[in-house]
């Protein structure tokens, strides 16, 4: 009997003990897995329409580049976009520029050499760094291919996940842990998937205002808008008040009307008319602020996906337990 107690205490320490080994495998990789969560919650929209045409192997593999390849075109037009107007700086106008506000040119003169010293020690620092660079760079290199890995197998084995969790889930804690699942997909849905989708219309709505009002490269500062307006408190005008006042600077009535336009299209059905159809109402805005603005903060770019999860687990929790008293 002391045997048999012996030998099942020994087992669940064993399990125990590897379980915590695990854990501390994966620590490191958190983030890869907590962005793999959130895009798979993003493509999700994709797969589920391709399922219906494909397995579930090709649907998974053609959501992920749907959603992979317009984020490297518009990595690579933003660079394209930046190198342009590197080139296109006119040298002679800042100096006249600099002659028409009577700056003290041989006073810059004297700052140059301190300068280019300040540039020349940057720059040393720079390429003894470059090991380290390269060490770090690799290694963002690997995370990145582990999120599309992870994220295509998410996406393939989602509702097998959910049915593994069930399984090893105790009979009297089952119907509870469901309820749990139920709440947890749906809060990852809206944090992920509708908060995506009205960024994008954001910038949809950005592109048509910036191409009527021929703002330079409406294309680039519409990805920007869409980009900000996922991030509560910052939102979209970050990038259409700073418009609307080169705007102004020509035409000061026209610029008037585009920071209307932007405020009305941008800021108020946004948020006032589409939200509350879209944004699930479960998720109160102060959770929203802390999950895409507080958790960057505190945990640097791992923070846009990590904050979401955890912020969105509780709520679960909170929702299933407290509010509805299902657990």
């Amino acid at each position: 009997m002391k045997n048999k107690e012996f030998s099942v205490v020994f087992i669940k320490l064993f399990i125990l003990g590897l379980m915590l080994f695990f854990v501390y495998m994966i620590i490191p990789y958190l983030d890869v897995f907590a962005y793999a969560i959130a895009f798979s919650y993003m493509a999700l929209p994709i797969y589920k329409f391709l399922r219906k045409f494909f397995s579930s192997s090709v649907s998974s593999f053609l959501a992920i580049a749907l959603f992979i390849v317009p984020l490297i075109l518009i990595f690579i037009y933003s660079i394209s976009v930046l190198i342009k107007l590197i080139l296109s700086l006119d040298i002679n106008y800042y100096i006249n520029l600099l002659l028409k506000y009577n700056i003290n040119l041989e006073y810059l003169s004297k700052l140059l050499p301190e300068y280019f010293k300040y540039i020349n020690t940057y720059l040393s620092s720079l390429i003894s760094s470059i090991p380290e660079k390269i060490l770090y760079l690799s290694d963002l290199a690997l995370k990145l291919i582990m999120v599309v890995f992870c994220t295509y197998y998410f996406l393939k084995d989602g509702e097998k996940i959910k049915d593994v969790i069930l399984k090893i889930t105790p009979t009297e804690y089952e119907y509870k842990v469901k309820i749990f699942l139920e709440y947890l997909h749906e809060i990852y849905k809206s944090l992920f998937i509708s908060c995506l989708f009205l960024s994008v219309i954001i910038g949809f709505l950005a592109f048509i205002i910036y191409y009527l009002f021929s703002i330079p490269y409406p294309e680039l500062l519409a990805v920007l808008t869409a980009i900000f307006a996922f991030l509560p408190i910052i939102g979209a005008w970050i990038i259409y008040l700073p418009a609307s006042l080169y705007i102004a600077l020509s035409n000061p009535i026209k610029g008037l009307f585009f920071l209307i336009l932007c405020i009305v299209f941008l800021n108020i059905i946004p948020d006032y008319i589409l939200r509350p159809h879209i944004v699930s109402t479960d998720i109160h805005p102060i959770l929203v602020v802390i999950a895409f603005l507080i958790a960057p903060l505190t945990l640097g770019l791992a923070g846009f996906a990590i904050g979401p999860l955890i912020v969105g687990f509780l709520n679960a929790f909170y929702l299933a337990k407290y509010r509805d008293k299902k657990i």
